[in-house]
Parts: structure tokens; C-alpha cells; sequence
């Protein structure tokens, strides 16, 4: 067949139509992004997890958008460097130039997501326009691209990197032109500045690739080291910079806890499965039609490998390097990351299709059609419609009452949309004997971030040692001091409503029974999800100042 023949060099389509697919995507995924609130979409279809992420980075960017800090992020007026600043770099410039919405803190995952299809699209298109539909069909229908392209998230920010940087490779595949070492630099930067150690996907699968493909398509060992200087030079003065002004949060958060703790020896899992079992049940459940497609392009695509097609063995090479690395990566249970497999099972799928192009095409809008009229389903396409988070419309209206007490959430139900509220303080409470909440972050107990239920009760007398600890790691303020309190029992949430009568306090319904008579401090109000308010009679002396920004009605 004609798509199956040696590959001619990938050559620039007419550019209306990568105009046509970018503006056709971007209305395709931009349908409902501002539908489902802030963590409350489903980004696992098969688990149905919530994304409670999004709230920790939307606070975050929004805290850039209105009181800068662009630099070192912050989370609850804590600084945040678990992951590098990029995707809330763009999420907080877009809310500082379009205001705070569900859109703006969403806009730079919908133009990824759609400038990724577009990229699959002329990609893949080299050989014909066919084929790059094909693989722009196969991105466009997949649920996990559709529900992280409404999502602000990095994972789907680092398969855009991570497509482009490879793209110059496709493109050129000895690196031989200037704009290909530059352009591979450039978006291997970007995607190391969007989820650390991560984004070095690219450059792995540039040494696989350059170790497999035949001597006279082999890029120089030169090229491959300028490419990754390139790197560098974008990632590096942030890493520099965090490492110089702020080295013991950097070494805590980026280094002891992202990599070392999550990545080599995590608390708790998720999932007992073998990783790589994990990801291919889920992603046969949410998207059976590109696993077909794919299984079906394997008996092409291995025939040219035997004859060191280059575009073969890159896209092989790029997902041999992605498999590694689930299954390497102690965290098991995060279905997100299959996003970074997506783009090279498009790509493969369409340059080693058995159909003919015109037929699978034909199929292909078919299945989307279906899985569009079916959006509940596992493997529907759900528009960014999702049921609603009861908790969502409660605290949203306790927000808009404009307490100046401090909120105690115990076990809150919100999946942490109430740290994108402009509330005086939150406090969240987790009946946790295992100490796991404890483990998840040590320095966070060193620095007070996060105390027990006893600290809680007797804050006066811990908080300056807590005060004296942030400003010796270069946080001036004493705000996120107790921001996560860890219990026991129920008995210690009792003796906390006892110990703070100027908090109010969210609560599972279960303590109306075990707190007893309140009355005296708090009035209760009955919540229709379970839960109930006590709301303090009285106003702290000393509320906190409420975070600077005005929230839209949709959010």
C-alpha cells in the first residue's frame, strides 16, 4: 500500500489546512470547558476519580494572576515546588489578561490540546492528508484527550511538549538543520519546566531512537548533546534560581517528596496491578477503538522496523521509553499519565494502517459519532459534563457570605475546591491514624503546616517555633501554619469544636450525634449532602485578611 512504502521526508501541508484542523479542534475539545467546576470533572473515566489537582493548581495560578509570586508558586500562602512553574505560568497570565474564569484557567490545556492535534495532523500527514486525519481523528476522539484539554493539569501540557520536540526529529531525523537541534532544545525545555524528571522523555527516546536507527539516519552524537544544552538553557534558571533562594524548600518539595518519595518509595498506592497491565486494561476501556487501531498497525510497523524505516523506529522507540518509564515509576494508579502514550499510538495507528485511508476515515468519524452520543459511557466523549459536586453550590454560598472566621473542613467532600475560595482560612482536618497524611510531606510537620489534633488545640503556645521555622526557610508569614491538622479519632474533632469557638466547621453528619450540645458557641445549620455547618456565634479578634480576588458566578 501506498501509505506503507519508504517514507519521503514530512513535509509542511498547506497551511489552511493546519489552520483548518487547529480551529476545528479547538472548537471540538472547547465544548463544555467552563460546564463542570474547578476538581469536580471525572479524569479517571474507569476509577471515576475527580480532579482534585486542578484545585491546588488553579489556587495557585490565581494567586499569580492577583499577588504575583511568579517565580516561587505558592499553595495556602505556602510555597509550592513539587513541580516546576510553567503550566501555572501560563494558567495565571491567561486569568491575569482575561480575568479569573473557568476558561482563562483552562484556555493554554485547550490550546495544547488542540495544537496537538494539529501536530499529529501534519505529522502524520507527510505522506498524504489522509493519513494525518487519521491520526488527528484518533486524537480528537480519545475521552482522556478530550477530558484533560478542559483540565488544568500538566499531564496533557507535557504530551504537547513532548510530540513537538519529537516532531523535529520525525522532521529530521539526523538533526542536520539548525531549526531542528533548536527546536528539539526549546520544547524538551518546555516540558522538563512542566512536570520535572518527566519531561525527559524526549531526550530518552532520542537515544533509543539514535542507538536503533541505521548508521546513515543516525544523528551525531554532537547534535543530540546540543540538543540537550538547548534543554538546559530553558530549564535551568529556574531550577538555579529556586536552588539558590529557596534550597531547602526546593530540596524538601522537588527532590525529597516529588522525586524520591512519590517516584522511589511512595506512602500508599494506589493500585496493587503491574503498572503495565494498569494502563492497557484502562486504556482498552476507555478507548477501544485506538487500541484496535493500534494492534492492528503492529504487523506494519514491525516490518519497517526490519528496514530501519526512521519513522518507525522513532515512534516505536518513543513508546518503548514511555512504557519504561510507567512501569518504573513507583507511583501506580495515576490513569493520567497514559496521556503521554496517546500522541505516538495516533501517530502509529494512522502511518501503519491496514485500511485505506478514505475507509478509515469513514470509520473513524463513525466512532466518533457514537462515542459523542454516548457521553456516561467509560469510553464516551463527555463534552466536560459531569454530575455535579454537592459541596460545590454549599461552600460556594458560605464563600459569598463573607465570614471573617476560619473554616474547619473535617473530611471535607469537596476534592479541595474550597482552597479556590476566597475564604479568611481554611483548615483541613483528616481522621487519619496511619499517619499516611503525615508521611506524604515530613517537613510539612517541621514547619507546622501540617499538626495534630493536639498542636491544634494549644496553636498559641506551638505557632511562634511554626512562625520562627517558615521565616528560617523564607516564608515570612505564619498563614499556612495548621492549613492540614491530622486526628486520630472522632474524639479529638470533638475537642477541637470544643477548644476553637470563633471557627465555624464543615462536618459529616455523623457528629451531630458525638459533638453534643454546641449551642452555646456555634448555630448549626443541616447541609442537604450529608454534612452540616456550626457556624460561629462570634468574629475572631484577629481574622485573616481573605485572598484578593473576586470569583465569577460560574465557577
Amino acid at each position: 500500500m501506498e501509505h506503507l512504502e519508504q517514507d519521503r521526508p514530512i513535509v509542511l501541508p498547506k497551511l489552511w489546512m493546519l489552520a483548518a484542523v487547529f480551529a476545528a479542534a479547538l472548537v471540538i475539545l472547547g465544548i463544555g470547558i467552563s460546564r463542570a467546576k474547578v476538581a469536580a470533572p471525572v479524569s479517571d473515566p474507569v476509577g471515576g476519580y475527580r480532579s482534585q489537582d486542578e484545585a491546588l493548581f488553579a489556587n495557585s495560578s490565581m494567586t499569580m494572576a492577583t499577588e504575583g509570586h511568579w517565580m516561587t508558586p505558592r499553595f495556602l500562602d505556602r510555597i509550592y515546588l513539587l513541580k516546576p512553574p510553567l503550566q501555572l505560568w501560563l494558567s495565571g497570565l491567561s486569568m491575569k489578561l482575561l480575568g479569573i474564569s473557568l476558561f482563562a484557567l483552562r484556555l493554554p490545556m485547550l490550546i495544547a490540546g488542540a495544537a496537538g492535534a494539529a501536530l499529529v495532523f501534519w505529522w502524520a500527514g507527510g505522506r498524504s492528508a489522509g493519513v494525518g486525519m487519521i491520526a488527528a481523528l484518533l486524537l480528537l476522539s480519545d475521552p482522556m484527550w478530550h477530558i484533560f484539554s478542559r483540565l488544568c493539569y500538566t499531564d496533557l501540557l507535557l504530551s504537547f511538549f513532548a510530540t513537538a520536540a519529537l516532531f523535529f526529529v520525525a522532521r529530521d531525523p539526523g538533526l542536520e538543520q539548525q531549526y531542528s537541534i533548536i527546536g528539539f532544545g526549546i520544547a524538551t525545555g518546555a516540558a522538563i519546566m512542566t512536570k520535572n524528571v518527566a519531561g525527559a522523555i524526549p531526550i530518552l527516546t532520542l537515544f533509543v531512537f539514535a542507538a536503533a536507527v541505521h548508521r546513515e539516519q543516525r544523528p551525531p552524537v554532537w547534535r543530540i548533546l546540543a540538543a540537550c544544552v538547548i534543554a538546559g538553557v530553558v530549564a535551568v534558571p529556574w531550577h538555579v534560581y529556586e536552588l539558590l533562594r529557596h534550597f531547602r524548600w526546593f530540596w524538601a518539595d522537588y527532590v525529597q517528596t516529588q522525586i524520591l518519595t512519590y517516584g522511589v518509595n511512595p506512602p500508599a498506592q494506589i493500585s496493587s496491578e503491574i503498572p503495565l497491565v494498569f494502563y492497557a486494561k484502562r486504556l482498552f476501556l476507555v478507548d477501544p477503538v485506538l487500541c484496535a487501531a493500534a494492534l492492528a498497525a503492529i504487523p506494519a510497523l514491525a516490518l519497517a522496523i526490519r528496514r530501519r524505516d526512521p519513522q518507525a523506529v522513532l515512534l516505536s522507540s518513543w513508546v518503548v521509553v514511555i512504557a519504561l518509564a510507567l512501569s518504573s515509576f513507583q507511583v501506580r494508579g495515576q490513569f493520567r499519565w497514559v496521556l503521554f502514550l496517546i500522541p505516538p499510538l495516533c501517530l502509529m495507528s494512522a502511518r501503519f494502517a491496514m485500511l485505506r485511508p478514505k475507509w478509515m476515515i469513514v470509520v473513524l468519524c463513525g466512532a466518533f459519532a457514537v462515542k459523542a452520543a454516548v457521553p456516561a459511557k467509560t469510553w464516551g466523549l463527555s463534552f466536560g459534563e459531569y454530575p455535579p459536586m454537592p459541596a460545590e453550590k454549599i461552600l460556594r454560598e458560605y464563600s459569598d457570605r463573607a465570614r471573617p472566621n476560619p473554616l474547619v473542613a473535617v473530611e471535607t467532600d469537596d476534592e479541595l475546591y474550597s482552597a479556590t475560595l476566597p475564604l479568611s482560612k481554611i483548615n483541613y482536618v483528616w481522621i487519619d491514624p496511619s499517619g499516611l497524611v503525615e508521611r506524604l510531606a515530613p517537613h510539612y510537620v517541621q514547619l507546622g503546616i501540617t499538626v495534630t489534633a493536639a498542636q491544634f488545640d494549644d496553636l498559641e503556645k506551638w505557632e511562634p517555633g511554626f512562625r520562627e521555622r517558615l521565616r528560617e526557610w523564607g516564608l515570612n508569614t505564619d498563614t499556612p501554619i495548621a492549613t492540614a491538622v491530622v486526628a486520630t479519632t472522632d474524639a479529638d474533632v470533638a475537642k477541637i469544636v470544643a477548644t476553637h469557638p470563633d471557627a465555624d466547621f464543615y462536618l459529616p453528619a455523623r457528629f451531630q450525634a458525638i459533638l453534643g450540645d454546641t449551642s452555646a458557641t456555634h448555630a448549626e445549620q443541616s447541609l442537604a449532602n450529608g454534612r452540616f455547618f456550626l457556624l460561629a456565634r462570634h468574629a475572631p479578634a484577629n481574622p485573616t485578611l481573605r485572598p484578593k480576588w473576586k470569583l465569577p458566578r460560574n465557577w
